[in-house]
């Protein structure tokens, strides 16, 4: 602890034995910091408890609510979407059942931008669309603004989609 300065200050040494007999410290700034940052400490532990002690779906209003109130909670969510582009996945419904991966793809980079992968689930018995698919696009931005409007005709069918990694748990 060498880097912590603290001043102490001896009480006289007497014969009477209810005297203190520990140095009185007298705490600087950089001790009150240490101080300060293991009650944060204390308060991460018991802020870690209580979000395990919340279901899924409290734990999303949560975060949602925090992330309209607080600019740097929502930065960080989108930083981690920008880190890892695979979050970036629309689960896509009503499909009509000649629609392909390639229409699908070419689709949505048309009216959003780059899509990295688009796939259509087909039935193996029929070779016809299952009516669902997934599109995965490159960046944070095309996603965000794919999800803006969440309803589009293709191929005469009106699909919906939805963001693939957000699950109701509710």
């Amino acid at each position: 602890m060498s880097y912590f300065k603290l001043k102490l200050c001896f009480p006289k040494i007497s014969t009477d034995t209810s005297a203190n007999l520990r140095p009185n410290l007298i705490p600087t700034k950089k001790v009150d910091l240490l101080l300060s940052v293991q009650k944060q400490e204390d308060e991460e532990k018991n802020i870690h408890k209580i979000l395990h002690s919340f279901t899924p779906s409290q734990l999303l209003q949560v975060l949602e609510v925090a992330a309209i109130l607080h600019p740097f909670i929502l930065f960080t969510i989108l930083s981690i979407l920008d880190y890892n582009p695979s979050l970036c996945n629309l689960f896509i419904r009503y499909l009509g059942p000649k629609t392909t991966s390639e229409t699908l793809h070419n689709f949505f980079s048309s009216e959003y931008g780059e899509v990295e992968e688009a796939k259509v689930i087909f039935d193996k018995a029929t070779g016809n669309s299952k009516g669902c698919g997934f599109v995965t696009f490159k960046d944070v931005e095309s996603f965000l603004l794919a999800l803006k409007n969440p309803i589009k005709k293709i191929e005469g069918f009106v699909v919906s989609y939805t963001s693939s990694i957000c699950v109701d748990f509710s």
